[in-house]
């Protein structure tokens, strides 16, 4: 899975298709809003939580935003650039929390 670190960004986001696959539970209830920087705008589907995310063998627990057409597969927002081992690394590993499949 190829991410993309955005500083700019304040949440952490997933494809639709790639949210599917990992086959975790989405909580519509806390869907929002995405406003891109050309001033688009799009519905999320929800938020799934409590998801491992493991970077650079850092490894994380997030609440991941899950958006239906997304030009990247995850997003990570400006959370990750206080880290900076992460900066260097762009592949990461996300774990399904139910039944720890990737």
């Amino acid at each position: 899975m190829e991410c993309v670190l955005d500083q700019g960004a304040q949440i952490v986001a997933i494809r639709h298709d790639l949210w599917e696959a990992l086959g975790v539970p989405v909580c519509p209830d806390l869907a929002m809003t995405l406003v891109a920087t050309n001033k688009s705008k799009e519905e999320m589907l929800g938020i799934v939580k409590n998801v491992c995310l493991k970077i650079s063998g850092m490894e994380f627990k997030l609440q991941i935003h899950v958006v239906g057409d997304a030009p990247f597969d995850l997003l990570l927002g400006c959370l990750f650039f206080c880290f900076p081992v992460v900066l260097p690394t762009i592949r990461c590993r996300v774990t399904n929390p139910f039944c720890q499949q990737t």
